[in-house]
């Protein structure tokens, strides 16, 4: 497990909106990936989803969780869910 100062080579930023059926795929395909677990992370904005995104993530975010952060952006658009989660990167 890496300390909270050092840096990851990818960080991952995903935003979900109204995504269950990605929602659980998608985070085990990057989990599963043959990449060093140090050497990325995974940032998920909930981008204000009104079905069960936000259970879905959070069981990821439950079984994951030196690996995955996950977060509510009020403001739909891909584009706020990553900009709002770039700061929270270690990369």
């Amino acid at each position: 497990m890496r300390s909270s100062h050092e840096n990851v080579d990818i960080v991952f930023l995903l935003a979900a909106l109204i995504a269950i059926p990605y929602s659980y795929q998608a985070p085990e395909s990057y989990i599963n990936q043959d990449y060093p677990d140090s050497k990325y992370e995974i940032i998920i904005a909930n981008n204000n989803s009104t079905d069960d995104t936000a259970a879905v993530l959070n069981h990821w975010k439950l079984k994951y969780p030196n690996k995955i952060k996950v977060f509510f952006e009020k403001r739909q658009g891909v584009h706020y869910a990553r900009n709002a989660a770039a700061p929270l990167s270690k990369g």
